[in-house]
Formats: structure tokens, C-alpha cells, sequence
């Protein structure tokens, strides 16, 4: 769908992921298993990330 990014860079693919909350969306993130991936992601790709508590 559209997106609009009228103050700073914006990529031409947004990804967004749904967990039971956030701690759950935390965890994941400081997990082993995403802690391993993530050194070949930062190595291969350029990202903006962020982790947002939602309604």
C-alpha cells in the first residue's frame, strides 16, 4: 500500500511484524536465535528498526 515519509529517509520496503505484546516483541528480539541472524542482516542490508507498543 502507500506510504508517506515527509521527514527522513524512507525505504522502499516496510515490514511489520505482531506479537502478543510488547515484552513478548523484546524477547524476541534480544533471543539467541535473533541475536545470530541479526549480525548477517546488519552485515547485508541497510534497516531502520523499531520496536512500537501498539493498540
Amino acid at each position: 500500500g502507500q506510504s508517506s515519509s515527509p521527514e527522513g529517509p524512507s525505504g522502499n520496503r516496510h515490514v511489520i511484524i505482531e506479537f502478543e505484546s510488547y515484552a513478548v516483541a523484546l524477547a524476541c528480539f534480544h533471543s539467541s536465535e535473533y541475536q545470530a541472524a541479526l549480525k548477517f542482516r546488519r552485515l547485508y542490508s541497510t534497516s531502520h528498526f523499531a520496536i512500537v507498543e501498539g493498540a
